[in-house]
């Protein structure tokens, strides 16, 4: 194959990543406007499911979470989200949540199904965990 044919192919490839890339942001921002999170680091297998999907559907980098999704990393995977309010919720490895509601200034609420999750705010906020076990 020619060095021109293989350039234009791997310039085709990437438009066409591009476009999906951008194609599935624009879908989700219609799905919900008040958004309540923005996947901000993936590592491994992060995966996210809506409240009335049975399946669960990869996430990646700057797609955002509706009220009432789940998240989950799986076995060797990290991410961090940055909620509405602008805190950083890390999440370890084997973690599922369910982030309900985040209002500016307000009560933040989240479902730890399980898992850890190491939070960040550099404004006094108030943030209530539902968990069945805190350590």
């Amino acid at each position: 194959m020619k060095p021109l044919q293989m350039c234009l192919r791997m310039w085709a490839i990437f438009l066409s990543l591009s476009w999906a890339c951008l194609i599935s942001n624009v879908y989700a921002s219609e799905i919900c406007k008040d958004w309540v999170a923005e996947v901000v680091s993936v590592q491994g297998m992060v995966e996210t499911r809506q409240p009335d999907q049975k399946l669960w559907e990869p996430i990646g980098l700057n797609d955002i979470l509706c009220p009432g999704d789940m998240i989950r990393t799986l076995e060797r995977s990290r991410a961090a989200i940055k909620l509405s309010d602008d805190s950083i919720l890390r999440m370890d490895q084997m973690t599922t949540l369910t982030i309900n509601a985040i209002k500016k200034k307000e009560l933040s609420l989240i479902n730890l199904l399980k898992g850890a999750v190491h939070f960040f705010s550099r404004v006094h906020r108030r943030l209530k965990v539902a968990t069945p076990f805190v350590n």
